[in-house]
């Protein structure tokens, strides 16, 4: 596209998006896993802030100050493992 410009061509871009409006549908859960969410309600609610607290089971890396990165090569690995890294 650039080498056409280049050469005194024209050219136009256009990008269209299809918009389709959805109707809320009403959602069944399963008695069970509805007693779940019900037993459970701080894990299951809707985030208010990222990340959402999860009480004594928040988890956090602390780093030391003033300390960098490692500088590393990554490991090695066989071709055939690949898809499953």
């Amino acid at each position: 596209m650039e080498k056409l410009l280049k050469n005194d061509h024209h050219g136009v871009i256009a990008q269209f998006n299809a918009i389709q409006a959805i109707e809320p549908t009403t959602l069944h859960i399963h008695p069970e896993m509805q007693q779940v969410l019900n037993s459970h309600p701080k894990v299951f609610d809707k985030p208010h802030k990222l990340p959402p607290s999860r009480g004594e089971h928040d988890h956090r890396i602390t780093l030391d100050p003033g300390a960098q990165p490692l500088n590393v090569c990554p490991y090695r690995y066989p071709f055939t493992q690949k898809n499953e890294i």
